[in-house]
Parts: C-alpha cells; structure tokens; sequence
C-alpha cells in the first residue's frame, strides 16, 4: 500500500493545522487565525458526540453563525457540510487503530511543504504504527501536498506547477514496489 500525504492524525487535528498553515501562507491576520482555530474546535468538541444529522446541523449552525467568520449567505452550506455522514463520521475516526493494524509493508510518503496534512505532525505516528519490516515513511524535500516541486507549498501555486507528481517521488514509489518482489 502506498499513502501520499496520508494523515495519522484525525481529521480535526488535520484541519485544525491546515487551516492555520493555509491561513499563514495566504497572509491572514493572527487574530483572525485564532478565532478560527477556536471556531473549528469548539465546532469538533460540540459534533463529535453528535449521531444525528439534524442535530449536528442544527449545533454546527449556531456556532458558525456565532463565530461572524462566515458570511450569513454561506452559513447554511457550510452547517451542511459539518453535519453530513462522512464528516461526523470523519470527527469521531481516529486512523491510527487502523493503520497499526494492517499487516502488509506501507510507503507513506509526505511533502516537505505540504500545508494540508504537516509532515511534522504526522510522520512520527505514522512510522510507530507501521510494524512490517518492508514499511517505510519518507519526507520528500521542496514538494507541496500534491507532490509538486513548489516555492511555498501554498494552494494558490497549484494551478501554476506544470509538473503534475515529480518524477523523483513516482521513481521513489517504483523502486520501493520493485524491491518487494
């Protein structure tokens, strides 16, 4: 199994830290970056016990409202999206469980500048979970989340990056393959 910029963290660990690290690179006031912070995590905190999609919608509502970071307009959808299936399904998830109990050899490659799921964040836990002797994590240098050679890491250089996955990173995931047979 490969993993590009699989996270080992739970998804609000992963958005809470992209949210900042975006935030930053776009050039966003602290002040307004720690509102948000503590937005999504009362958001989390709130949702996590919630089953019920209505019940999450109606909670998600209130704070997103409550927090004046989102335009009135967009209130609704954004409600909507917090309280669907996957994503309260998502809050509760933790990967890690998971990835410690699969047994086959794991390449969980990350980027350098990835600012959607931190390497930082995420690689030690990924590498203590991992228990087959073939598995391995690696940290690729200069590449964004999309496996890119970039300047930043920042979302806005995606659209320029002509390159669609570095031919390092591709080569690095053949030869990891052809060493397992």
């Amino acid at each position: 199994m490969v993993f590009l910029a699989g996270p080992s963290q739970t998804l609000p660990d992963v958005i809470l830290r992209q949210s900042v690290d975006l935030g930053r690179a776009g050039g966003a006031p602290e002040g307004r970056l720690k509102k948000q912070t503590e937005m999504q995590e009362e958001l989390f905190s709130t949702l996590k016990p919630i089953t019920t999609k209505e019940e999450a919608f109606n909670k998600a509502k209130e704070i997103i409202a409550d927090s004046n970071l989102v335009p009135a307009a967009m209130v609704d959808a954004q409600a909507k999206q917090m309280s669907s299936p996957w994503m309260l399904w998502m809050i509760q998830h933790d990967p890690l469980p998971s990835i410690a109990a699969y047994d086959s050899p794991v390449l969980a490659l990350f980027a350098e500048k990835d600012l959607q799921v931190a390497p930082d964040a995420n690689v030690p836990d990924m590498r203590a979970a991992l228990s087959h002797p073939a598995s391995m994590v690696k940290t690729l240098p200069g590449l964004n989340h999309l496996f890119q050679p970039a300047e930043s890491g920042a979302m806005t250089e995606y659209y320029d990056i002509e390159v669609t996955l570095d031919k390092d990173a591709m080569a690095g995931i053949v030869n990891w393959m052809n060493g397992l047979v």
